[in-house]
């Protein structure tokens, strides 16, 4: 009963988990990707700024730098916010996978394909797990990056804490982890103190 129970609760997150790695890569009809087709065009020479999704994300960060660049604050907040949010949110879904294959893992009434099956799906979440960690980091530090330039030192603290935290120690002058620190020190007024 137990048993049952089990696998049909990995059958359930395991469908929840291939929506949400697909969902924004395909669409899920013709109709669908007519709908698309058929959306308003924005004014010319503008480009509509993409949502956070599997599919789009990468899109977003690289939208959100631009606009870091042209100073335009706002608009690369919301879409680093958008980014930060979904991978946050792709990462507890992993979190919350890994956990269930590896107590699959243990049961020891799975078939040897069942635990090959499962074993792979593992090595799959921590592909995942690792592309989104790196979009969250990029997206912290944009966010750090953002609010110290806006003037908000406790926000920027936050975010700039999680990038150092989240990455390696690189003495590399571009590296997140090195740009973090600066900013930090400099909220701090700490510079050349670490």
């Amino acid at each position: 009963s137990s048993i049952r129970q089990f696998r049909f609760q990995f059958i359930l997150l395991s469908m929840l988990f291939f929506f949400v790695i697909i969902e924004g890569v395909t669409p899920m009809s013709t109709e669908a990707a007519e709908k698309k087709e058929k959306k308003p065009q924005t004014q010319a020479g503008q480009r509509k700024d993409p949502a956070a999704s599997h599919g789009t994300i990468h899109q977003a960060l690289t939208r959100a730098q631009e606009y870091t660049a042209n100073k335009e604050f706002d608009k690369a907040q919301k879409l680093y916010e958008k980014a930060y949010g979904y991978a946050a949110d792709v990462l507890a879904v992993a979190t919350l996978f890994e956990k269930q294959y590896d107590k699959a893992m243990k049961e020891s009434s799975l078939s040897q394909g069942d635990k090959e099956n499962i074993y792979l799906k593992l090595k799959r979440v921590a592909q995942l797990s690792q592309r989104y960690k790196e979009i969250k980091l990029s997206a912290s530090y944009g966010l750090g990056y953002l609010y110290a330039k806006k003037g908000d030192g406790e926000k920027a603290k936050k975010y700039l804490m999680e990038t150092i935290e989240s990455s390696p120690v690189s003495l590399d002058p571009q590296s997140a982890w090195m740009k973090s620190r600066k900013l930090l020190l400099e909220l701090y007024e700490l510079e050349g103190e670490f």
